[in-house]
């Protein structure tokens, strides 16, 4: 069986800061998810906001928990699918700086618990859309 290309794309994150709905949520253009399941983190790649408006933002976002990602999954010839998962109030996914790469950063949790797994399948997680067994990660918290 063929592997079919599949690109997480971010839509935006929304964060547990006490804001109102539309100044609690960072949009992304451009950003993919790249999952790093040996640091158990998921790194957001392809960042355009240049500095120092992108040290700023982080500065004050980098503080508060993650309430909701929102993505869609591009896979093959397929039409995208789009997904918000939300994590439950002390589940504790944060955005970070990437050392030494301004294009990237990341998510993970405290003391680096895992938050996403390959335990899914392309069917699975499209709900039938796309007939596929091949394994793909998804957030399981």
């Amino acid at each position: 069986m063929a592997t079919i290309p599949v690109e997480y794309r971010l839509m935006s994150l929304e964060f547990r800061n006490g804001l109102a709905d539309n100044e609690r949520r960072l949009g992304f253009r451009s950003a993919v998810l790249l999952h790093d399941p040996g640091q158990n983190a998921v790194v957001i790649e392809g960042i355009s906001t240049p500095e120092p408006m992108r040290s700023r933002l982080l500065a004050n976002l980098s503080p508060f928990e993650i309430e909701s990602i929102r993505y869609e999954i591009r896979a093959g010839g397929y039409p995208p699918i789009p997904f918000c998962h939300p994590f439950p109030r002390g589940t504790d996914v944060r955005l970070s700086a990437l050392e030494g790469n301004p294009d990237q950063l990341y998510l993970s949790r405290r003391k680096g618990r895992r938050f996403f797994s390959d335990n899914f399948t392309l069917r699975g997680v499209t709900n039938g859309r796309i007939n596929s067994g091949q394994n793909v990660y998804q957030f399981h918290e």
